[in-house]
């Protein structure tokens, strides 16, 4: 049956010069039943030639961005049973480890994770375990991203769950490293700024679809979907904005929730995402191939352009990754140093204010100083660590001890973060405790 909607597009393709194969070849790409395009070719076949030959030369108009949404979801809709079935492959994965989990190390309702002994056994186990699961779940998932393209690239033969992960299989390694390489070019720009990382994210974004529907790999399949951007950067980056304000307005309610009740609100987020991400395929899917099929000329051409400045890129990116790395294991190892160091203080406290209480018990007053508590009670003052952390000054995190009366005396201390029920910063040790 014709649409008004589908009868205007035809319309609007045809008078601004397009060809009638261009426009039943896009209309074939987006879903829609041949007969229908053909009917809509007959009813417009009273729009008249464009005015000239340079009119007819220039690009023809890609499908609105509403025209997008409404497709994506006619193919999501047709297509959704096989689409959620392969995302399921992933949630699956993920409940089998959790149950593995469970019975391997008696994680129940009765016993949580805590009274489980934790031996040099168990934990080379746990490890095991945990490296097996992590490796099967990016397996998993790249498996399971490359079937659902194949899903909605081959829809019209309408194959199933199990062809879509047959016919993914062999691509997995290709497509793992098309990932690295995307991943990294976009970072080596995101690195020249945002501007320049936002340009370039857009110009690859097509990557994948290239790959699993051209066969193009690696950098051909960046250079490959940067040929059907060019001289469209606003209206495809258009389309991608309409697709994630879309989105946003879906999970708002969703993000409300979080805030009254956050397991529920997580999990319904969660949710969604999972119903969402193959609706987002779809879209790009559909965007790839209007792309595609308005620019004739370059679907058999071979990517053009040089690929010195994309290599440069993601050598900048992959030169970025180690300098992360090694910045968060620095921070990290400041950050145990620094926990340390503020155990090492706490416990130094505890021993004082031991040896104190025993102190005024033997002699039924406190010391004048610390330095009475040797070598009797102690053989040596303990001495704060250094360097002092957090906002403790080197005078705050030395140990200072006053008398007050025979019955009471203050010590001071610093901690540089939070340990146990005690806050960052200065605290006082009393008679009573500390404070």
């Amino acid at each position: 049956m014709i649409t008004q909607e589908l009868l205007n597009y035809t319309r609007q393709q045809l008078a601004q010069g397009a060809s009638r194969e261009t426009v039943k070849e896009t209309l074939l790409a987006q879903g829609w039943p041949l007969a229908d395009i053909q009917a809509a070719l007959a009813s417009a076949g009273d729009i008249p030639a464009p005015p000239s030959p340079a009119a007819a030369a220039g690009p023809v108009a890609l499908s609105s961005a509403t025209m997008l949404l409404k497709e994506s979801w006619k193919i999501y809709s047709q297509r959704f049973k096989t689409l959620i079935g392969i995302q399921l492959a992933v949630v699956v994965l993920i409940i089998l480890a959790v149950l593995v989990f469970g019975l391997a190390f008696g994680f129940n309702a009765q016993n949580s994770p805590k009274d489980v002994a934790y031996t040099e056994g168990n934990i080379i186990a746990i490890m095991t375990l945990a490296i097996f699961f992590i490796v099967a779940f990016i397996y998993l998932q790249i498996w399971t991203q490359v079937a659902t393209l194949f899903a909605i690239k081959d829809r019209r033969e309408n194959i199933g769950i199990k062809e879509s992960f047959r016919r993914a299989r062999h691509l997995l390694g290709s497509y793992f490293w098309l990932g690295l390489v995307s991943g990294m070019v976009m970072m080596g720009g995101y690195l020249l700024f945002f501007v320049p990382g936002l340009i370039i994210s857009v110009l690859v974004s097509f990557a994948v679809y290239v790959f699993v529907a051209e066969g193009h790999k690696g950098m051909d399949a960046l250079l490959k979907s940067r040929d059907y951007v060019k001289g469209r950067w606003g209206s495809v980056f258009w389309r991608w904005v309409v697709l994630v304000g879309a989105l946003i307005i879906i999970y708002v309610p969703f993000f409300i929730v979080v805030r009254f009740n956050e397991n529920l609100g997580n999990l319904a987020v969660q949710i969604v995402a999972f119903f969402a991400a193959p609706y987002i395929y779809v879209f790009g899917s559909l965007l790839y191939e209007n792309l595609k099929s308005t620019r004739p000329e370059l679907a058999s051409a071979a990517p053009s352009g040089s690929k010195t400045k994309y290599i440069a890129l993601a050598v900048l990116g992959i030169l970025v990754v180690p300098a992360i790395l090694v910045a968060t294991v620095f921070v990290s190892l400041n950050s145990a140093r620094g926990k340390s160091r503020d155990a090492q203080r706490i416990n130094h406290i505890r021993i004082l204010q031991n040896r104190l209480d025993l102190y005024q018990f033997d002699y039924g007053t406190y010391p004048a100083s610390l330095r009475e508590l040797t070598p009797d009670m102690l053989d040596e003052l303990p001495k704060a660590p250094l360097p002092a952390d957090g906002k403790c000054t080197l005078l705050t995190n030395e140990y200072s001890y006053r008398l007050i009366s025979k019955d009471e005396f203050q010590l001071t201390f610093c901690l540089g973060t939070a340990t146990g029920v005690l806050g960052a910063g200065p605290h006082t040790v009393t008679s009573d405790g500390i404070d």
